[in-house]
């Protein structure tokens, strides 16, 4: 007996969704089911919030399943095979994988180890199947599409020799099946869907085949039948459905993308213009405060952001400087968490013996040790490193309960030695590293009761197991690992995953409308062109032209273009419209200092709600002003922000606004702004803190010291990245170092890899940068590649230099990572960019950011100075080498065992020099270590007071440095330099 399906029409929002549930709720032997997580969240609260829904639901007379679920018990009961169903994160691990099977003279070999090209290939893959679209199709489309064919096979191959399963692979085998069902189920809700591709059609007339009862909520204009085409797309499938129209009441805006203007329904709508985007969040969030103080509840109002990647900072900082609780969840860099950070320095401490760096691992919440004990355990942690074996030692210690050591310790440094002594596939140390954090008691410190980190660890600890299981699809099963290329397998891991970090707080954040659910008041954020509505962007597999091809071979073949998509946007911002009575939409004059332009649709909704109000906010109203009974977090800035503005004795009555405890609150705030015009830090406690020497201590960190030690605190100390980077000379130095300079024998040969790294490097740039700079440097950038590689295979042969490594740590290749200071060691740390052999010697080269003067200066002599000092003892000569890509030099400081000169040629004409002043007759090394004590003393003293000089000109932190000299300097430098 086949079933029937009825479709229910309402308007988009959570009121459709409600009455929805109802009947749901009162359906025994109904399944909710949705592709959407959102959907399903709502009505499973929905159903918990009414005593009827949550009886049959506790009772099992109706279920709520996501549709994958749903699929997979009809799966079963047609006796299919169960593989896992694939997450998007493991299937672009798998489309990786797939990739690297492309030829080097493919079309695509350039961009094939990127994360995006793999997540849009999953992405086209997953289209094709779910519009019926066979690989062979894309064979009879020009050349590249042929490789699409071929790697969507081998795609499909990987899958099955990873018993893996996508969900439409799932579908595409169940709709080859008769239909059964299980003899309970008799009714399917379905709702939240925004498309129902031919695939899903399939599986609709499967399901009805079946036997069971389908309603399906589709989502409707009142005055514009075409703008939600699901409707008319199901009903021309299904000609029988029954259609029943949910009798609602339109919104304030319903005549929005109307053909035929309807009577506005209840509600405002008003219109924020502010200066920026930190001014219009803040304001966006006064009036949350401001609904919530006339009586409405923080979940009545909800945040909506498409942008959320760069508002949620904005959001959060606002949120805490008001007082207001934020529901929100947000993606973040996996290593911006500290139980992440802290595991990969276990990690790295154990690869590189550094008991230095181990002892920085008590400093943290993860070490069970109290913080006020934590510096005398780190005390005893580096002492450890003068014996003779400090891991031995540190183990002893940590078994020793006389000793602050914590017991770990010993655990950590017995593994440690098995890991050292073995190597295995990635498989394998991912069970070892297993094993080891089961032996720490980081995960249970991190994850204790009450702990206001738990939710935030634990979400991250989920990320990093997933990302590295993730990542064994992608590899050779078979490869070997010794333990430190599986340490750099983690960090590259760890370093390219996000995790989920989420506020439980209590106004809603959200980033689509279907997350928004029922509000009374809904704020959007950052409505303008780009944003919402986005950029038209064509599919960068299936360009719109081969989907046309496509359509005209076969019209079952419908893949929507660019255009068609686009279209979305304009029902996302209808559905925004119909989430609450009472919407405030705002834009930001600017975002990062960049002009941008209203949505179109902020000028069209103001013609479908004549009432519409707009509400200026320009820089000079970031504060509201003082006015009494203004909360405390605005009254005070406010006060010193209108101050200049005040009339007559406003100040005055302003200060009256104030109570006792506010008063106080003011003169601390005083306090603090004097303390931070200080040449000097006061507090003792902070320079304490500031005085000690970074754990390990990074050569770039030296050199910043070296010009300023303003600019060493925000690097070294506060890790501080500039505002203003040399853009061209960063992405230009990246080309290099992911550039194989040890195989390549020849000029053509090292050219020829240069621009291919220069193509990847563009194609990772596009949608990133502008495109002036990107034009700017796919002309500048080959010219300046071409020198270097001719410099380079000139300095071979003039030199003597034969290259083994590339990209190493000091200790990597046989270099020191530590000097004498204070009675004990500093670790030190950087990475050499290229290391030669020169005879039985090391030579080490690094890139540097150079201007001509530079390599006269002592700068130059000092950096350099300090390789040579870290060299092991030469036979016959220490060199080091720094080469400028801006400027085509290389630069050679050498000093020879003998009084005699080196013998290292000068080939101007090639770039290369050779500094004369560090032959055996100048102190160069005695000079290095001297300096380098006095920039330690400077360090360890907590000073850093800025020192204004040349470097000023190209200094990244001019917009905190407090000295006049500084801005002066800055106003009459020359940027030209950092253009290449």
């Amino acid at each position: 007996m086949a079933g029937r399906l009825t479709l229910v029409a309402g308007l988009p929002g959570f009121d459709s969704l409600r009455r929805f549930a109802e009947r749901f709720a009162s359906s025994p032997g109904a399944v909710f089911t949705s592709s959407n997580s959102a959907t399903l969240a709502q009505v499973r609260d929905y159903m918990q919030s009414h005593e009827a829904g949550l009886r049959n639901l506790e009772e099992g007379r109706i279920e709520i399943k996501p549709l994958g679920e749903l699929i997979r018990v009809f799966a079963a009961q047609a006796n299919l095979p169960m593989l896992p169903v694939a997450g998007l994160e493991h299937q672009k691990a798998i489309a990786g994988a797939a990739a690297q099977t492309l030829p080097d003279d493919s079309p695509l070999a350039a961009v094939k180890h990127l994360p995006g090209f793999h997540e849009a290939l999953v992405l086209t893959f997953q289209e094709l199947r779910r519009h019926r679209v066979p690989a062979h199709a894309l064979e009879t489309l020009p050349a590249r599409q042929k490789e699409t064919a071929d790697l969507m096979r081998r795609f499909d191959s990987l899958l099955e020799t990873h018993r893996l399963t996508t969900l439409s692979h799932r579908i595409e085998r169940l709709t080859e099946t008769s239909p059964v069902r299980p003899r309970e189920l008799r009714r399917v809700f379905w709702a939240g869907e925004t498309d129902l591709p031919p695939l899903w059609i399939e599986f609709l007339r499967w399901t009805l085949g079946s036997g069971a009862h389908l309603s399906l909520l589709v989502e409707r204009h009142p005055a514009n039948d075409t703008l939600f085409p699901l409707c008319a797309r199901v009903q021309s499938a299904f000609p029988s459905a029954k259609v029943e129209m949910l009798g609602q009441t339109p919104p304030m805006a319903a005549s929005l993308f109307g053909e035929t203007p309807l009577d506005p329904g209840p509600g405002r709508v008003r219109v924020l213009e502010a200066a920026d985007a930190v001014c219009e969040t803040e304001w966006a969030l006064r009036y949350a405060a401001e609904f919530l103080d006339s009586g409405g509840k923080p979940a009545e109002v909800c945040l909506y952001c498409r942008s959320l990647e760069d508002y949620a900072p904005l959001i959060s900082a606002a949120a805490k400087r008001l007082g207001l609780s934020l529901h929100m969840a947000r993606q973040e860099r996996l290593l911006t968490n500290p139980f992440a950070r802290h595991c990969l320095a276990a990690l790295r401490a154990c690869s590189s013996g550094s008991v230095a760096q181990a002892a920085g691992l008590v400093m943290g919440g993860y070490s069970e040790i109290p913080p006020e004990r934590r510096r005398e355990a780190a005390a005893a942690v580096r002492r450890c490193a003068g014996a003779d074996d400090p891991w031995s030692e540190l183990a002893e210690a940590g078994r020793d309960r006389d000793t602050p050591v914590p017991i770990w310790f010993g655990r950590m440094a017995d593994w440690r030695t098995t890991a050292l002594e073995s190597d295995g596939t990635l498989a394998d140390w991912l069970r070892a590293l297993d094993r080891l954090m089961s032996q720490m008691p980081w995960l249970d410190d991190s994850l204790s009761l009450g702990s206001p980190t738990a939710e935030r660890d634990g979400s991250a600890q989920d990320a990093m197991v997933r990302s590295l299981r993730v990542s064994l699809l992608a590899s050779d099963s078979s490869q070997r690992f010794r333990f430190e290329a599986f340490v750099d397998h983690v960090e590259r891991t760890w370093r390219d995953t996000a995790y989920w970090a989420r506020d439980r707080g209590g106004l809603r954040v959200a980033s689509s409308p279907k997350e928004i659910g029922p509000a009374e008041f809904v704020i959007g954020l950052g409505l303008v062109e780009g944003r919402f509505p986005r950029r038209r962007a064509e599919d960068p597999i299936l360009l719109d032209r081969d989907r046309q091809r496509l359509r005209e071979q076969n019209p079952a073949w419908d893949l929507p273009t660019s255009y068609e998509q686009a279209e979305e946007d304009r029902r996302e911002f209808y559905r925004l419209v119909c989430s609450a009575p009472d919407l405030l939409l705002s834009r930001p004059r600017q975002i990062s200092g960049h002009p941008e332009v209203p949505a179109a649709f902020l000028a069209e909704i103001e013609d479908a709600a004549p009432d519409t109000e707009t509400i200026v906010r320009p820089l000079e109203q970031r504060f509201p002003r003082p006015v009494p009974g203004l909360p405390l977090a605005d009254l005070l800035p406010a006060m010193e922000w209108w101050k200049e503005a005040a009339q007559g004795n406003e100040a005055e009555e302003w200060a009256g606004f104030l109570d006792g405890e506010a008063k106080e609150q003011r003169e601390r705030f005083r306090r603090a702004a004097d303390n931070a015009r200080s040449d000097d830090i006061q507090d003792d406690a902070l320079r304490a803190e500031v005085a000690e020497l970074p754990r390990p201590l990074r050569l770039h960190h030296l050199a910043s010291l070296n010009r300023c030690p303003f600019q060493y605190l925000a690097q070294a100390k506060i890790e501080l990245r500039p505002a203003r980077p040399r853009w061209a000379w960063d992405r230009l130095t990246a080309v290099v170092r992911r550039t194989d300079l040890v195989t390549p024998k020849t000029v053509d040969e090292l050219r020829e890899r240069l621009m291919k790294s220069l193509n990847e490097e563009l194609a990772a740039m596009r949608g990133e940068a502008p495109k002036e700079e990107l034009d700017l440097m796919a002309v500048a950038a080959p010219r300046l590649l071409q020198a270097f590689a001719r410099r380079e295979m000139a300095a071979r042969e003039a030199w003597e230099l034969v290259p083994v490594a590339q990209n190493k740590r000091l200790h990597e290749v046989g270099m020191r990572n530590s000097v004498p200071y204070g009675g004990g060691e500093v670790l030190l740390d950087e990475t050499v960019d290229l290391v030669y052999r020169r005879g039985d010697d090391l030579v080490p080269l690094r890139l540097a950011y150079a201007t001509k003067d530079h390599y006269r200066s002592e700068e130059f002599t000092f950096e350099n100075g300090l390789l040579l000092a870290l060299l092991p003892n030469p036979k016959e000569e220490r060199v080091a080498v720094a080469d400028s890509l801006q400027n085509g030099l290389r630069r050679a400081l050498a000093r020879r065992k003998t009084n005699r000169s080196s013998r290292l040629p000068e080939r101007r004409h090639d770039g290369l020099y050779v500094d004369r002043k560090a032959e055996s007759s100048m102190p160069v090394l005695q000079t290095a270590r001297e300096h380098l004590n006095g920039l330690l003393d400077i360090a360890s003293s907590g000073r850093v007071r800025p020192k204004p000089g040349d470097h000023c000109r190209l200094c990244g932190f001019g917009s905190l440095c407090r000295r006049a000299q500084f801005s002066q300097l800055g106003a009459l430098g020359d940027d030209s330099e950092n253009e290449p």
